[in-house]
């Protein structure tokens, strides 16, 4: 009997022992993959400045905005995406999507989060002076914002790993969206970010604002940022042009440039094919005609 106590108290022992070791060890391989993780994204946005964007076309435009649910305290503003892509991903050359400016913020904010350590560009803010002036569904304001959310599409594009991103794929192909917001939702990708909560802010102001009608005549304080932001936003637009041409213009140069030596080389080797023809020409006694 004593002899079988002994056994069952170092068997317990050894289970206890046992435990111990694969918890220490499940807790070292989570350090070592939440230490490595931090190290991969820096590494992968580092290596973006130098990684080429690949010969897979990605180009977006956005228009035709339209005003949905008209008449509802739930009214938004609705843009037309288009996209041209050969990335095998996309199940079609030519996509066409409706996106609402929430579906904008709500890809930015992944981005932000998938991608801590690359560089994700802006998108327009909010502007909540057109929603206090009702102007927000004016012709003038969803242009400009369809053009600025454009631009924000555009720098995606561009982006030798913002591009390839599957997020950001859904976001211009998927027709059902929304499954795909509410799924990362559900899976608490949202509720990490700091400024997840943005969104339940914007939506009450959207339901508040839409239950008020347009208010009397606007500081003049607001007018006046608001011509200077639109003002810089034309000037920004306007060197963007600029920079464009530019650009086009040097490697039209470079190409030209190439062409021009390629003339002379031609011409150099006609030349001494023509010496050569006249000398055997001579040896023979025939005087070539030029």
């Amino acid at each position: 009997m004593t002899t079988t106590h002994h056994d069952n108290d170092h068997d317990d022992f050894s289970n206890v022992t046992w435990s111990d070791h694969v918890h220490d060890q499940a807790q070292r391989s989570a350090a070592a993959a939440a230490a490595e993780a931090p190290a991969r994204a820096v590494e992968e946005a580092g290596n973006s400045s130098t990684q080429p964007l690949g010969r897979e076309k990605l180009e977006c435009t956005v228009g035709a905005p339209i005003k949905e649910n008209d008449g509802t305290k739930d009214a938004f503003v609705s843009y037309l995406v288009t996209t041209h892509s050969t990335f095998p991903s996309f199940q079609k050359e030519v996509t066409t999507v409706r996106r609402r400016f929430t579906d904008f913020a709500f890809l930015f904010k992944q981005l932000m989060r998938d991608y801590p350590a690359c560089a994700v560009p802006p998108i327009p803010d909010k502007q909540r002076m057109e929603y206090v002036r009702g102007d927000r569904f004016g012709g003038d304001f969803t242009a400009r914002r369809a053009h600025s959310l454009q631009r924000f599409l555009n720098r995606l594009s561009l982006h030798p790993v913002l591009r390839r991103s599957t997020i950001l794929h859904s976001f211009l192909e998927s027709p059902d969206w929304n499954a795909t917001v509410k799924s990362r939702t559900a899976r608490g990708s949202i509720a990490s970010d700091p400024g997840g909560s943005s969104g339940v802010f914007d939506n009450f102001a959207d339901t508040f604002i839409n239950a008020f009608t347009k208010v009397h005549q606007p500081d003049r304080r607001f007018i006046e940022v608001k011509e200077k932001s639109d003002k810089l936003d034309e000037d920004l637009g306007h060197i963007e042009k600029v920079i464009a041409r530019r650009i086009k213009r040097i490697e039209m140069k470079a190409q030209l440039g190439g062409l021009a030596d390629a003339h002379v080389k031609f011409y150099g080797e006609v030349a001494e094919l023509w010496e050569t023809y006249v000398m055997e020409m001579e040896k023979e006694g025939v005087v070539p005609v030029a």
